[in-house]
């Protein structure tokens, strides 16, 4: 059996006894994130305009898109919430995809629990089959898919997002097969978007492809059966890298990627590749009492995938500042944070960050770049004083990392953050509420009703 069958057969037949209760309870934490940060996105101006279609087209009113008061067709929820999710860059990361699982996958699954009336149980079910396609073909493809320029996010998301959907769906093995075949016509987008409001769009794009092709498949719509392997497959063609089937077979569920490794969840609204710097330099700044004014550079060694990611040296409109190493550590040695409202175009402009920013320096630091530190993307901070003294730190794995989480109370705390500037403070507590039982809930649609 090829890699297309073994995945295929994994998603629709593992058992859901054999899946540890710890992988439910990550799964919870996920949707906890994601339920956040696709509120917070949903005032966003690319959520704004994406809302403003879907909303606009004609079509079967089946599942909810967040803070519209409509429903619309499943594909086109599971899009504008997709990028909501994914429009802060506030949502969370796998290393081993290189990828922002939950924007893709959890969207695909909502709009689709909503329609089928599936419990909360059954969607983080889902959520971890389809996370574990997605995380062991990032183990089969990167880092040189990624390398090649292409966002995982929405690549491997969208057969992340098929996988999980077919697996709500209950497919069996050959229409899964066929729902991943199908998602990889879907599967595309370019890290050059990075920036832009194109880049939650690859998350929503991803989510609307995993939830349509399962539902393709569902109806019998047929692609290629063995599309993944061999020289013209989809794993050879995005990364020039042979498909290993049997490592895969091996690997799939022992253990799952969502408890190891695990998935980062985000303590700043910024590229992950930005976080260990900006952890190194508030530890700096609180450490030695710095001021802005006392700094006359900063150095910043990273392993060598890192300058790809972080575009922007001077940035001019909030998306743009995400991807800037030096306006995210300007922000943090500024402001001793970094926040939702440090990223607006408004906030961008201010003048006291700005001078900063040129005295930011990036540069590769090889001691940082063998593979099983570089994953992670640590970062090496030095700072040099007006006053000649120097100091130093490296952060090998931000917080939110599974090896250095977020506490109970500040996972709590991000999304109330993310939720109150959006929703009363009676709705924040019992969306809260909801979540924090989403796996007793006889139906999500319950938890869609809170969030329309």
């Amino acid at each position: 059996m090829g890699l297309t069958g073994l995945l295929a057969r994994f998603t629709a037949e593992h058992p859901a006894f054999k899946i540890p209760p710890e992988a439910f309870q990550a799964a919870h934490r996920c949707l906890l994130d994601v339920t956040g940060t696709l509120l917070a996105g949903s005032d966003s101006p690319p959520a704004r305009i994406i809302t403003r279609l879907v909303t606009g087209w004609a079509g079967a009113a089946q599942a909810t898109v967040v803070r519209s008061g409509q429903r619309v067709p499943v594909p086109e929820a599971a899009l504008a919430n997709g990028v909501m999710a994914h429009a802060l860059d506030f949502d969370d990361t796998s290393w081993t995809m290189i990828a922002h699982p939950s924007a893709a996958i959890f969207p695909a699954l909502l709009a689709l629990g909503e329609v089928e009336q599936a419990s909360g149980r059954e969607v983080l079910e889902a959520f971890v089959i389809g996370l574990e396609v997605g995380t062991k073909l990032g183990r089969t493809m990167n880092p040189e898919h990624y390398r090649r320029g292409w966002h995982a996010t929405a690549t491997l998301g969208a057969l992340a997002a098929a996988a999980a959907s077919a697996r709500l769906l209950r497919l069996d093995v050959k229409r899964t097969a066929q729902a991943l075949s199908l998602a990889t016509s879907h599967s595309a987008g370019l890290k050059l978007q990075f920036g832009t409001m194109a880049k939650p769009y690859h998350a929503g794009n991803a989510a609307r492809a995993g939830a349509l092709a399962a539902l393709l498949a569902r109806e019998g719509f047929e692609g290629a059966g063995e599309i993944l392997e061999g020289p013209a497959g989809f794993v050879q063609l995005m990364s020039g890298r042979p498909t290993p089937a049997e490592g895969i077979e091996r690997q799939l569920g022992t253990p799952f990627d969502i408890l190891v490794p695990g998935v980062v969840q985000k303590k700043y609204p910024s590229c992950a590749a930005t976080h260990c710097a900006i952890d190194a330099l508030l530890t700096l700044r609180a450490t030695h009492g710095l001021t802005a004014e006392d700094v006359v550079a900063i150095e910043v060694g990273v392993p060598r995938l890192t300058p790809g990611m972080l575009h922007y040296d001077r940035p001019v409109e909030g998306l743009q500042g995400k991807f800037s190493m030096p306006y995210c550590l300007a922000r943090a040695l500024v402001a001793g944070a970094v926040r939702v409202e440090h990223f607006t175009d408004a906030a961008i402009r201010e003048p006291r960050p700005r001078p900063i920013l040129e005295r930011v320096r990036m540069e590769v630091a090889e001691e940082l770049d063998s593979p099983d530190v570089a994953e992670n993307f640590p970062a090496r901070v030095r700072v040099q004083l007006h006053d000649g003294r120097t100091f130093a730190e490296t952060v090998l794995k931000a917080r939110g990392h599974p090896d250095n989480p977020l506490s109970e109370p500040e996972r709590l705390e991000k999304f109330q953050e993310c939720a109150r500037g959006v929703l009363e403070a009676e709705a924040v507590r019992e969306t809260l509420h909801l979540l924090q039982t989403v796996e007793r809930l006889p139906r999500i649609s319950d938890l869609l009703d809170l969030l329309r």
